[in-house]
């Protein structure tokens, strides 16, 4: 089943916001403000998303497999307890995802990695912590066939009324009067 980015995104956010300790402070983008009133802070974001052809997209149905990464930054201003605090946040997050079964059935989860840091913005020093998701799927792109009838356009013959048939030859045929063109 494939996922697209900003699904995928919403989805793990609105996950991460019904978590307790970061319910205000769950963002769709790499960009979050900086000021002490705001940590934790949760950015929810694509590093990489990518499609590899499966056999020869020319011909046929072309079949993709894809792949990407999804990054979780999570950023908490330091203090005594800051491993302990991004330790536990870690969990809480990948927990959520793990146990949710609309993200585990849109997605095949191939690995994922945290790394911890510590940063100083403005003289402060801030914790960070990233989840790393590596995911997987795989889309068929089908073509689309519209519906036969709908297709088909009749007009009627020599400008006269469409009600119906007309006259029935003696060859067993029916002339009804109507030209009918498939349009594509």
């Amino acid at each position: 089943m494939p996922f697209p980015p900003t699904e995928l995104r919403n989805l793990v956010v609105d996950l991460i916001k019904q978590l307790g300790p970061f319910a205000g402070n769950v963002h769709r983008t790499r960009v979050s403000p900086t000021n002490d009133k705001t940590f934790p802070i949760v950015n929810v974001y694509f590093n990489e998303y990518s499609g590899n052809a499966l056999g020869d997209a020319n011909t046929g149905v072309p079949e993709f497999e894809l792949g990407g990464k999804v990054l979780i930054h999570i950023r908490q201003s330091a203090n005594a307890d800051l491993d302990e605090w991004l330790d536990v946040a870690c969990r809480l997050i990948l927990d959520a995802l793990f146990r949710n079964t609309e993200f585990t059935s849109a997605v095949d989860i191939s690995g994922f990695n945290v790394r911890y840091g510590l940063t100083r913005e403005a003289e402060k020093p801030i914790g960070e912590a990233v989840i790393s998701l590596d995911l997987e799927s795989t889309e068929r792109f089908e073509p689309i066939i519209e519906d036969e009838l709908e297709s088909v356009n009749i007009h009627p013959k020599d400008g006269g009324q469409l009600y119906g048939v007309d006259v029935m030859e003696t060859d067993g045929s029916i002339d009804a009067g109507i030209a009918i063109t498939l349009e594509t």
